[in-house]
């Protein structure tokens, strides 16, 4: 085939269906439908609100990182707002990989490495094997680099030659030099690997070289060992713990990451009979043939019945380097096609097995969710997602065997709970309809712009990003990103989502701060200010819906938001500065925080229940701590007035302690009672603090007497220490305000880490700027010694001058 033409589907090919077009109910949702490339309107096969999603899951073999949360976060986002925005019932379905090449060689491997480690002792036999170990991987990696390249070259000479060259030859000369790139990064770090052999010092303890030479090689000792006892490796429990452990880990990450479980979730090893009939199926309906005991899909015969291999990736067929990723066995010379792929892979030496009609072996990758799919859902599934990097050949792979396998439209899988099944597939016609109406593809995550990958060892794990950055960051990340394009994870993106996501606490806690004054009232007559917040928050909610049905822009309703947020906190400034007359109307706020805690919660940021606003789970105070902090700045600056002078300040502030006292004991309740937790109390107690540091603070900054200059000091040190720590600990934000022509104190409910980094923040800006200062003024000192030395050479070269003038004078004399 000319690599730079794509596959044409074949003659004859009965046209596909496009999306069920009901009326009731019609959302006007588009989405970026991979299989046409193009925004298609969104209608659920059902034509009702009940929709079908398959998921592809984790292949368990590692440690999920960012490029997963980069998948599985996303997609959990646009399956809220499909069920959290537009109400719609999704039967969200996902698999569990646990039998797959990688699971097998990585936990083989590893047990092999474990076993080589408690053995080897002798750190020149290690080196040696590490440098035997590493020069093979460096020749088979070049092998793999120079394979790449060629292909490369060919297309691009292809292309040089053509009169015009498609937008799928452009795609495909793209991607394969990126596969180019990746396997030319590998080699890099096999190469790099091998330098670092040779630094390692020969001077250490036996212990200390075998350590770091097993460090350095260990990977491709691993692989080596792999190579030479493979076959020793029996039985399945290696493999199952193997996986076991790494699918609790990731349905850990996704906990904490906040996505939703899934409707169903599959796990390869319980499927293995219905992968058998699947396959079994295709293989009666003629897609398929056996070779030694393993089966692989014809992809020649598929075409041949009318049918178009690679719908996904029609430019990528045919490539090597473009299908290695998802084809082990590319080279094997049992299939018929390089473009055939296996569906069941006869048993071999070190692989756990299952018993099949064609003898032991176990599943291809492709085939597994394909049957899993069709034997959860059906003939027809709304939407299939995935990772980009899934598309070619996995997802293509996948659609085909579907295809084969309801080719005969009477497939429906034995005891299915299907959507429809096969009465809905016969419905379409023979040869109509499609497995999945909307195949959609998350973009790639790329770190500091280059792409992640664990062969090149550059990838993140989700355990570590949540140790610096919280969930709800790192999902606000994906909110700003659009879903379907490639984004990238640098300091420079974190900077953004910590910047917005302060913009969306502090809009919360202001409108706390608002309610809260307004507690009580209804608000004043409805004026011009009030009338333009309405109606802009009237256009928001439009927007954010309108941007939604546009292909799920969750960053354009995020900017919807903010200007919002940014109008509504300009309303409150106005109406803070003009005070009573012109009051806040508290319910217009509320409908404005309703609105964008509705929206963050559709995104899966808010926690907050259909009353509540705000982010929702948040920090908030035992009352009994609140109380205990409050007597203890009472004690604490009673303490400081009775050791005072006698003053007029010192008078005030033991009256306005003891009336502080009083008030804390009123908030937590009459003497000698329980403590009520109540919201209400907790917020009394709050106050009472509050008015207490905020009154001490007005007397100490007021009072210019000499007899009081000595306790006010004491006293604003005393309150911002509270501030600064012991509220900071309760995740209470105490903030100093102009009120009138005074001063005044809010408290706004916070995460006590943000509040830390915060001050942290604050105190290492101090230092830079009292270390700027300081370098100033060394550099002006160092200036001045500069002129001054300078200026005294001067002198001395003037005199040096007239001494020589005065000598020259003399001797003519």
């Amino acid at each position: 085939m000319d690599p730079a033409a794509a596959p044409q589907p074949s003659a004859g090919r009965p046209a596909e269906a496009a999306p069920a077009q009901g009326d009731p109910p019609r959302a006007g949702l588009w989405l970026k439908n991979s299989l046409r490339n193009e925004l298609q309107e969104f209608v659920p096969i059902s034509r009702d609100r009940h929709v079908t999603w398959y998921t592809c899951g984790p292949t368990v073999y590692d440690s999920a990182h960012m490029g997963h949360s980069r998948n599985y976060v996303t997609f959990d986002i646009m399956r809220r707002v499909l069920e959290d925005w537009f109400g719609y019932d999704v039967l969200f379905v996902m698999n569990i990989t646990d039998v797959d090449d990688k699971i097998i060689l990585r936990a083989r491997r590893n047990h092999l490495l474990q076993r080589y480690r408690q053995q080897a002792t002798d750190p020149a036999q290690v080196r040696a094997n590490a440098e035997a170990a590493l020069d093979r991987n460096v020749r088979s990696q070049g092998e793999k680099v120079a394979a790449a390249m060629q292909e490369l070259r060919e297309l691009q000479a292809a292309l040089a030659g053509a009169s015009e060259v498609s937008r799928s030859a452009q795609k495909r000369a793209k991607d394969l030099e990126a596969a180019q790139q990746m396997e030319a990064r590998k080699l890099e770090n096999w190469t790099g690997a091998r330098a670092a052999l040779d630094a390692i010092d020969k001077s250490g303890s036996s212990a200390e070289q075998v350590g770091a030479l097993l460090t350095v090689a260990g990977d491709a000792l691993a692989e080596w060992q792999d190579s030479l006892h493979k076959g020793e490796v029996t039985g399945h429990e290696i493999f199952r713990r193997h996986a076991a452990h790494y699918e609790a880990e990731f349905l850990r990450d996704m906990r904490d990451l906040g996505c939703r479980e899934p409707s169903v979730l599959t796990r390869v090893s319980d499927y293995m009979a219905v992968i058998v009939e699947y396959v079994q199926h295709i293989l009666a309906n003629g897609f398929a043939y056996q070779a030694n005991g393993s089966v692989y899909f014809d992809t020649r015969a598929f075409e041949a019945a009318g049918h178009q291999y690679g719908k996904l990736c029609p430019y990528a067929v045919g490539s090597k380097a473009l299908a290695a990723e998802g084809e082990a066995d590319f080279e094997t010379k049992e299939k018929r096609s390089d473009n055939d792929f296996a569906l069941w892979k006869a048993a071999k030496l070190g692989e756990p097995a299952w018993e099949s009609p064609w003898g032991p072996g176990r599943p291809g990758w492709h085939i597994e969710c394909s049957a899993m799919a069709s034997r959860v859902i059906g003939a027809r599934l709304d939407i299939h997602t995935g990772g980009e990097d899934l598309r070619f050949p996995h997802h293509d792979n996948e659609l085909a065997q579907a295809e084969a396998y309801f080719a005969d439209r009477s497939a429906a899988p034995a005891g299915c709970s299907c959507n429809g099944g096969a009465a809905a597939a016969a419905a379409e016609g023979a040869g109509g309809g499609r497995w999945v109406n909307f195949w959609l593809h998350s973009g790639h995550l790329s770190i500091e712009g280059l792409k992640m990958s664990k062969a090149l060892k550059n990838f993140i794990t989700i355990r570590a990003v949540l140790e610096q950055l919280s969930a709800r960051h790192l999902r606000l990340l994906f909110v700003m990103s659009p879903w379907n394009q490639p984004m990238s994870y640098s300091d420079g993106t974190l900077a953004e989502v910590r910047s917005k996501d302060a913009v969306l606490r502090k809009f919360f806690q202001n409108i706390d701060v608002a309610l809260r004054g307004a507690r009580g009232s209804l608000g004043g007559i409805m004026l011009a200010a009030d009338a333009a917040l309405e109606a802009d928050t009237v256009a928001a909610a439009g927007a954010v819906d309108a941007r939604l049905r546009d292909n799920m822009d969750t960053r354009g309703a995020l900017d919807t938001l903010l200007d919002l947020i940014a109008r509504t906190n300009k309303y409150m400034e106005q109406r803070g500065k003009d005070g009573a007359a012109m009051p806040l109307q508290p319910l217009l706020l509320r409908r404005v925080g309703a609105l964008v805690t509705r929206v963050l919660r559709a995104f899966g940021l808010s926690s907050a229940a259909p009353d509540e606003l705000g982010f929702g789970g948040g920090f908030r105070p035992a009352l009994g701590a609140v109380l205990a902090a409050g007597r203890d700045f009472a004690a604490e600056a009673s303490g400081q007035a009775e050791a005072a002078a006698p003053s007029a300040l010192r008078d005030a502030v033991l009256g306005e302690c003891v009336r502080a006292v009083e008030g804390f004991r009123r908030a937590g309740g009459a003497a000698g009672g329980e403590v009520v937790e109540t919201l209400e109390t907790m917020e009394a107690a709050l106050d009472a603090l509050t008015g207490l540091r905020a009154e001490l603070r007005r007397l100490a900054r007021e009072d210019k007497s000499a007899d009081g200059r000595e306790l006010g000091r004491s006293l604003l040190a005393a309150c911002d220490r509270l501030r600064d720590e012991r509220l900071v600990e309760l995740g209470v934000r105490m903030e100093d305000i102009k009120v009138g022509a005074g001063t005044g104190s809010v408290w706004k409910l916070d995460d006590p880490a943000a509040l830390r980094a915060e001050l942290e923040e604050a105190r290492r800006a101090v230092e830079a700027a009292a270390e700027k200062k300081r370098l100033a003024a060394a550099q002006r000192e160092a200036a001045a010694a500069k002129k001054a030395q300078a200026k005294e050479q001067a002198l001395a070269n003037k005199a040096k001058r007239e001494a020589e003038k005065a000598e020259k004078a003399k001797a003519k004399s």
